[in-house]
């Protein structure tokens, strides 16, 4: 009779713990560091599958570095890389 009761409660345990791991396994968004850098008018590349972004443009302004280094390493705990014609972002 008790694991009767207990069957609901193991079906919604083994529901959140699989919805946690495929969350935890899907690929990063990158939505956030995609407006900060296309509002600085830089070209957003995302790689994913390669755990690295990078935002290239001819001339991004200085708030774009300002910003797109925070958002690297504070939201996604990346490696902020500044290169000549933008900047990369490493991610763990």
């Amino acid at each position: 009779m008790g694991m009767r009761r207990a069957l609901p409660g193991l079906a919604v345990a083994a529901l959140l713990l699989s919805s946690t791991t495929s969350a935890l396994a899907a690929p990063p968004t990158f939505r956030p560091a995609q407006e900060v850098c296309e509002h600085s008018g830089g070209n957003f590349i995302p790689h994913a599958d390669e755990n690295f972004y990078h935002c290239e443009g001819g001339s991004l302004p200085y708030h774009a570095f300002v910003v797109g280094q925070p958002v690297c390493e504070h939201a996604y705990g990346g490696t902020f890389i500044v290169r000549p014609s933008g900047y990369l972002c490493t991610l763990p």
